[in-house]
Formats: C-alpha cells, sequence, structure tokens
C-alpha cells in the first residue's frame, strides 16, 4: 500500500505560455487521477482513494492518494512514468500528525509533475491523514478496480 501526494501540471507550447504551466485546476486534476489509477489497474488490481487540495500559493490544486494493492515497486514505476520521471530520491521528513519520521521517495526529474510517496504500515493513521484535507477540499473520490483480488 502506498500514499502519494502528486503535483500536476501541462506540458506543451501553447501560442503566449510557457512550456511549464504552473498547476492544473481541481476538474483537471481529478481527471488525471483516474487515468492513472486505471493505469496502475492494468499493472495490478487496486483501490484507490484520492483527495484534492488547493495549494497554498496559488489557484491550482494538488492530490493525497492511498493506493491499496501488493505491487508496491510496480506502483512506484507507474507513478513515475504518469509524471514522466526517472528516478526518485529518498528523504526522511517529519510528519507531525503522525508524530514520526516517514521515509518518502521524490521524484527529481518529472517533467509533468512532481511525486512523493511512501509505503504503508498503519492504514488507519494514513486514512487520517488523508481526511483532514475533506473538509477544506470537498469530497473523498474512489477508484475501485472491476478485477477480482
Amino acid at each position: 500500500m502506498l500514499a502519494v501526494s502528486i503535483k500536476r501540471r501541462h506540458r506543451g507550447a501553447k501560442a503566449g505560455k510557457s512550456i511549464w504551466d504552473k498547476g492544473m485546476y481541481k476538474k483537471q486534476l481529478l481527471k488525471d487521477l483516474f487515468r492513472l489509477a486505471f493505469k496502475i489497474d492494468r499493472v495490478t488490481p487496486t483501490d484507490t482513494e484520492m483527495i484534492p487540495e488547493k495549494n497554498k500559493d496559488n489557484q491550482y490544486h494538488h492530490a493525497h492518494l492511498l493506493i491499496r494493492n501488493k505491487a508496491v515497486q510496480e506502483t512506484a514505476n507507474e507513478l513515475l512514468k504518469h509524471i514522466e520521471a526517472s528516478s526518485y530520491k529518498i528523504e526522511y521528513r517529519w510528519n507531525e500528525r503522525l508524530k514520526r519520521d516517514v521515509k518518502y521517495y521524490r521524484s527529481i526529474d518529472g517533467k509533468s509533475g512532481e511525486v512523493y510517496y511512501t509505503e504503508v504500515y498503519s492504514e488507519k493513521e494514513w486514512l487520517d491523514y488523508i481526511g483532514k484535507t475533506e473538509t477544506s477540499s470537498g469530497e473523498k473520490h474512489i477508484f475501485i478496480s472491476n478485477k477480482k483480488h
């Protein structure tokens, strides 16, 4: 099981715009996340909970995901492919809500976004952590696999 934070941005040269846009709006991000959940589901059956949250510094959104499946490495590879990254680095960050250091894997060369992910050992802790954004950003969105687990 993986807990993921993902920031996405569009790529592509449009007239008068930079190739690096600043981010995605909520509706665009949700569409993109359901596409990501479907891609991960093709590799291994999965259940995914996702909550978009508004960035503090601009009008765009990022998302928190909880991906339930057994194939952690394959899922991590799909996350990196989705943001067009090839590698990640390991960081330890203090999580105030969980009251402990958490080992995060952070993408370092994503062309269309950035992703942080960590393995989850206590699902209840992470559901509480994801739930923190539910009041500020609306309802939780869930992708459930049609495949048999």
